[in-house]
């Protein structure tokens, strides 16, 4: 009875840890689409033969292996969300390096 008991603490646990992971990453999706107005993230898809319904709803930017890098601004977001696919919210490739900017153009040249 002691080991049922445990068994289903230790199952709501992770489901609470679980939704709360969701609730984070929801969270941090919607600060990027609120400042940059799109979202870049990643997941998983253990079928591929999902990949072409997805494109069309999201901007696949890259597959490898099972893990797909996707763009999505907050319609596609939207929409994608309707799929029920664990997402993780990465920093955009656009954001990993500092611009430098100049005014004269050969300098860009070095």
């Amino acid at each position: 009875m002691n080991k049922i008991i445990l068994l289903l603490y230790l199952l709501s646990s992770c489901n609470i840890i679980s939704a709360q992971s969701i609730s984070r990453q929801a969270n941090l999706a919607q600060q990027y689409l609120d400042n940059r107005g799109e979202v870049y993230f990643s997941f998983q898809l253990n079928d591929l033969s999902q990949l072409s319904t997805l494109s069309r709803i999201i901007s696949v930017s890259n597959v490898q292996g099972n893990t797909v890098f996707a763009f999505a601004n907050q319609k596609e977001y939207s929409d994608f969300l309707t799929y029920n696919i664990d997402y993780t919210v990465l920093t955009a490739p656009s954001e990993l390096y500092a611009v430098k900017m100049t005014e004269n153009s050969r300098q860009t040249l070095s």
